[in-house]
């Protein structure tokens, strides 16, 4: 998950393809699917429909009643084929792997050739048109015939962010790619976020497949690639229509927490770009000639960082906020002997749930026009790369309620609903944000065990119970997604 953090203050069926037969013989080709000319098959409920209850002939797999607390000798024997030590060391051979901003085609074999391995053929790599060796993995694992329920997609990321060009690259004291076991914890780059929750739903469809259970509907896997950056990965999905079918998302995570939020706060973005003019570099300043594009984007940053959005801070999210995450200009572009005649930052900004990202750059042009009245030198073009808006929980999805069911049944309780005041202020995305502004209910498995683990930072890990347990839930919330479909 990319996460920003201040302290406190959401087609196309096969013709002549039979379900055994998707993803078989796939390759890479230019982002597209080639599976026997396979897109994807027809939605078998809307997210509408699912809320709603007209999908009413499913069957879940338990019986009509019975208490979100109690185990069935099926989800009994599915449990029990989760092994701490595989899903340790499956996540070790993970981590070993350097899916570091790129290279997630790595990730993907890997994990085709396990589930092929494990008895579910049907798994392919997706490639990212555009970004040679940048993938997504798309596995599925068949559900029953009739009646054929909706199908279930569960997803995660497969990159992690950079090693070695951030600043805290010298305090790591293991291999940032060795997936070492120290005090119970797998250590590693991506171990946290988000390895450890590509495993959990790798783990978990194993265990449902090892125990010979056939789910009421067909479930979908999707590791992405680009979470961590412009979200290329479900982007690709989306444009493979795939998405079509999915009536209903987990999201990334190995079991997180024990609340099931009300809201998701969002995040829009773009790249503004300031204009000079070429000049040798020893060219004394004067009006019209060599003017800085560096200077010039340094009077915008200096506003941006004293200026925040006109919309009410969020009493669970704190305030929307402005960063510039990144700057380009100058050398080595350009020699040191030459005036830099361009500079382009990325512009960042967090917004709390319902803050309108049409607002924010209502805003951000106002701020513009200002430097341009007061500078008739301030040149530039700016264009928005990116939009999620934060959206609301329904808690009557069913991935809500399966979330919460499989919560319950090992932790004895439900889990607690609604937002609620942090220590810390974070506003986070990912790419279900993309899943649901395509109108499929999105939600987090959650986790009696208390989360152990750290991301984005030196001597990442995640914990080892933390994470068997995780994939435990998640088993649990597939198999009892079905039970509240048209509930």
């Amino acid at each position: 998950m990319e996460t920003s953090d201040r302290k406190r203050g959401a087609a196309q069926s096969a013709q002549g393809v039979g379900r055994r037969e998707f993803l078989k013989g796939a390759s890479v080709l230019g982002g597209s699917l080639m599976a026997s000319g396979l897109v994807a098959s027809p939605r078998a409920a809307s997210a509408k429909s699912v809320s709603g209850g007209s999908a009413s002939a499913v069957r879940g797999l338990r019986p009509p009643g019975a208490p979100s607390a109690q185990l069935t000798p099926t989800e009994q024997r599915v449990l029990s084929l989760i092994r701490q030590d595989e899903v340790t060391s499956v996540l070790q051979d993970f981590v070993r792997i350097p899916t570091i901003v790129s290279n997630e085609q790595a990730g993907a074999e890997y994990f085709a050739a396990r589930l092929r391995e494990w008895g579910i053929p049907d798994a392919m790599i997706q490639g990212i048109e555009g970004h040679p060796g940048r993938s997504n993995l798309v596995a599925r694992l068949p559900g029953r015939s009739a009646p054929k329920g909706p199908t279930l997609l569960v997803t995660s990321h497969m990159d992690a962010i950079a090693i070695d060009d951030t600043a805290d690259r010298d305090q790591w004291t293991v291999d940032p790619l060795g997936g070492e076991i120290r005090d119970g914890r797998v250590y590693g780059r991506g171990a946290s976020d988000n390895k450890s929750g590509c495993v959990a739903k790798i783990m978990a469809a194993k265990a449902i497949k090892e125990a010979g259970v056939e789910l009421p509907g067909d479930l979908l896997i999707l590791l992405v690639a680009d979470e961590e950056g412009y979200m290329l990965g479900v982007k690709q999905f989306i444009k493979s229509g795939l998405h079509k079918e999915v009536s209903g998302a987990f999201s990334e995570g190995a079991g997180t927490g024990s609340r099931i939020p009300a809201s998701v706060p969002g995040r829009t973005s773009a790249m503004i770009t300031f204009y000079g003019t070429n000049a040798h570099a020893g060219t004394s300043p004067r009006p019209g000639v060599g003017v800085n594009a560096i200077h010039k984007a340094g009077k915008f940053i200096a506003a941006i960082a004293d200026a925040a959005p006109s919309h009410p801070p969020s009493p669970y999210h704190g305030p929307s906020f402005y960063q510039v995450l990144q700057v380009t200009g100058g050398w080595p572009t350009t020699q040191t002997s030459q005036k830099p005649a361009f500079c382009r930052l990325f512009l960042d900004t967090r917004l709390v749930p319902d803050h309108d990202p049409d607002d924010v750059w209502r805003d951000v042009q106002a701020i513009l026009d200002r430097l341009s009245a007061q500078d008739p030198e301030f040149r530039y073009s700016i264009g928005e790369i990116d939009r999620r808006p934060g959206y609301r929980v329904d808690f009557e999805w069913p991935v809500v309620k399966a979330a919460a069911s499989a919560y319950e049944a090992l932790a004895g309780r439900p889990p607690d609903f609604g937002d609620a005041v942090p220590e810390y202020f974070s506003i986070g995305t990912t790419d279900t944000h993309y899943l649901v502004k395509e109108g499929i209910p999105a939600a987090r498995v959650v986790s009696p065990v208390r989360p152990d683990a750290v991301g984005h930072a030196a001597n990442e890990y995640v914990g080892i119970e933390a994470m068997t347990e995780g994939t435990k839930v998640t088993a649990l919330a597939i198999m009892r997604y079905w039970d509240f479909v048209g509930a």
